[in-house]
This record gives structure tokens, sequence and C-alpha cells, in this order.
């Protein structure tokens, strides 16, 4: 019944998700009586401020029509909130607001190429807000990829199907069992064709 900043209406229930080193608490919620069905919100020092809502103008065009609680959603250990939503991957800070990270449409980074076609899955997130996440492509060297975005160094390429396993003679045909350090190092498990 508390009311959700921004939105004219009133929380009607709610989710925490993350807490941050600076105490920033992350939460999407559902809202009655505004203009806003959803929402994901951070609260921090005791004031609550919308990161985004159902409904918000979307910068890449029209609208947010995604069910905000149903988001994948991460903060950094510095408070930078990472989420997915209309096909893109977007940050959010307490001093600059919500701005796309990766945008549908924008250029996949070699050698995969081509561009982001939607279809992301996170597959790990460290304390450095590094994201690690598949992503479908149109027009590369590979229909889907796995890639990494580092705050202030943008997007690479981690690995993508059938890329040729280093050191060996054979390529991936799938991977699995993702994670990322601090320092942004990715490992993961992959299975490849053919016989070692």
């Amino acid at each position: 019944g508390d009311a959700a900043p921004s939105t004219g209406g009133t929380f009607t229930s709610a989710n925490g998700s993350a807490l941050s080193n600076t105490g920033q608490i992350l939460f999407s919620a559902a809202i009655t009586g505004g203009s806003s069905a959803t929402a994901i919100f951070a609260w921090k020092g005791g004031t609550i401020r919308k990161i985004l809502a159902q409904g918000d103008t979307n910068p890449l065009g029209g609208t947010f029509g995604d069910d905000m609680t149903t988001r994948v959603m991460r903060q950094s250990a510095d408070g930078t909130v990472f989420f997915f939503a209309s096909n893109s991957l977007w940050q959010n800070t307490e001093a600059n607001g919500t701005s796309v990270a990766v945008g549908i449409g924008s250029a996949a980074p070699a050698p995969v190429n081509g561009t982001f076609n939607g279809g992301q899955v996170l597959q790990a997130f460290s304390s450095s807000g590094d994201v690690v996440y598949q992503a479908n492509v149109s027009g590369g060297t590979s229909a889907s990829a796995i890639f990494r975005f580092r705050p202030g160094a943008g997007v690479e390429a981690v690995v993508r199907l059938n890329e040729a396993a280093p050191g060996l003679p054979n390529s991936f045909t799938s991977y699995g069992s993702f994670s990322v350090n601090s320092a942004g190092t990715v490992t993961f498990e992959g299975i490849q064709s053919g016989a070692i």
C-alpha cells in the first residue's frame, strides 16, 4: 500500500533481488492505480527510486512492454544495476539513470559480427559488473554466441558455436557452466566435436 515513486500508484507486492556494498537493495514490484503495472526499483538510505517501469519510453523506440517482475536483473558491488528488457541489456546508476548497454540491432563484435537480435540468457555475473550472456545474432558467423559486457569496456565475444577449440583440432558444439570473476575472466565447460 505504500506509494510507488514516479508511477502515481501504490505497491501491491515486491520481490527483493540483490544487496550492494553501498547498502542499495534492488527489487521489482507490482503496482495498482498508477501509470505502470510493474516496475524495477532501488532502495537506499530510506529512499526508493524508480529504475524502470512498464510503459516507460524506450530510448530505442516505442515503450517498454515487459512485465518488470519477470526481468532478469543484477547489481554490482558499487550499486550499478543491469537488467534485460525489450531484447536489450540496460544499465542504471543513481547518478546517471538508465541507459542502454547493448541494444537490439547494434553491431555484434568480431569474430561473430552481424547484429544483435534478442534472445538474451544470463550465464554469469561478477561483483565488478561483468555480464556474461547468450544472445542471438543476425547476419553473423554464428546465429548464437556468448558475450561479455563490462562497464567502460563495452561488449566482447567469448565463444560461439562451431568455433575452433584453442589448442585442439576440434570445435565447440555446445558449452555451459559459465562463471566470471571480478577481473572479468570467464571460464566455461565446452563440448567438442570429434575425438581429441
